[in-house]
């Protein structure tokens, strides 16, 4: 692979990538016992996407406002439906934020209760269930670390590809 020096990163690609890194680190710190990620809670999580998706919206519509206006309307609409088609495609941008808020939400904390009724069972039980059941936990530990990079990594590729629309 060759590596060419001319080229430079988009400053959306650094945001991307301190995004990703930081929420690896919350969704992780999360699994520690008696911690809690922020990612899993409403407001924290919201407030990260809501930022994010209005510097989005912001700069498109400060170094680009023409064709963030025009990408409203697609080309080629009836006029007579113009009206509906920017309200639709107002809601659809403005629900961005929200989509990228409780898909990260839902599934760090579906996670972490279906965690915590393992740890229910294991006190509950005893013997050798107990065993079968701790290595359940360690196998859903471990699946749950990858739901954590899983969910930074579709986070940030959903906030790139939100980015990449905008003009």
């Amino acid at each position: 692979m060759h590596f060419d020096s001319n080229k430079k990163l988009s400053p959306l690609s650094l945001i991307i990538f301190i995004v990703i890194t930081f929420i690896i680190l919350i969704n992780l710190f999360g699994l520690i016992p008696y911690t809690y990620g922020i990612t899993r809670n409403l407001w924290p999580s919201a407030r990260m996407a809501l930022l994010l998706w209005g510097l989005l919206v912001i700069s498109g519509i400060t170094f680009n406002y023409k064709s963030v206006l025009a990408h409203l309307t697609p080309a080629g609409a009836p006029a007579v439906l113009a009206p509906f088609l920017v309200l639709i495609e107002t809601v659809r941008i403005t629900i961005r934020p929200l989509t990228l808020t409780v898909r990260l939400i839902a599934n760090i904390s579906a996670g972490h209760i279906v965690l915590s009724l393992i740890a229910n069972c294991i006190r509950a039980v005893g013997g050798f269930t107990l065993l079968i059941i701790i290595f359940l936990n360690v196998g859903y530990n471990i699946f749950e670390i990858f739901v954590c990079l899983i969910q930074a990594y579709i986070f940030s590729l959903l906030l790139k590809l939100y980015g990449e629309e905008h003009p």
